[in-house]
């Protein structure tokens, strides 16, 4: 991987907007005479990392090698590159530096959207027909802990919340999914 310093020569990002823009480049950085100049002319100043990876995540590439804009963003700032990073939000594409967070899988896991085909509005509240109740579980380590079978819906929506804070979801897990205009 490229080293944050290097991505500091190269890049700028601004934290407040997320963008980060491509900066001049020096002769030292090319092989040829004449490179820098063209380089400079097409890419110094422009929007980088703008390609959508198909997930609704912004990439680009340095030196042949791809990487998600958010996981530049947070090396530059940090000065290290992240294990996983979690959009706070949802939105894929907003890498503000105060919407992302290095986080392990499980927190990542944690502080997810609600499905779309959701049918309950509460992740991890489903509807038993074959006993006409309601039932509240969630997933913990890897491991389903049922949290009972309830006649309210809302008693079951209860349960669930009350689970998220004891095993520390995030308070914006199971929101419903945003549409940020990727198509994601």
């Amino acid at each position: 991987m490229t080293d944050p310093k290097m991505l500091r020569k190269l890049l700028d990002y601004n934290p407040e907007t997320g963008e980060l823009t491509w900066k001049e480049r020096t002769a030292d950085m090319f092989a040829q005479d004449g490179q820098m100049k063209s380089w400079n002319t097409r890419w110094a100043g422009k929007p980088a990392f703008t390609a959508d990876n198909g997930n609704g995540y912004l990439c680009g590439s340095i030196s042949g090698i791809s990487y998600r804009a958010h996981r530049v963003a947070w090396a530059m700032c940090h000065g290290k590159w992240p294990d996983e990073i979690d959009h706070i939000n949802g939105i894929r594409r907003d890498n503000r530096i105060f919407n992302l967070r290095s986080v392990t899988r499980t927190e990542n896991n944690r502080n997810a959207a609600r499905r779309k085909d959701n049918a309950s509005g509460c992740v991890g509240v489903s509807w038993e027909q074959s006993r006409g109740k309601w039932l509240a579980h969630i997933k913990v380590n890897k491991k389903n802990i049922n949290l009972g079978r309830f006649s309210e819906k809302s008693e079951a929506i209860a349960a669930r919340q009350a689970a998220e804070v004891k095993y520390g979801f995030h308070e914006n897990h199971g929101r419903a999914a945003v549409d940020d205009g990727s198509g994601h």
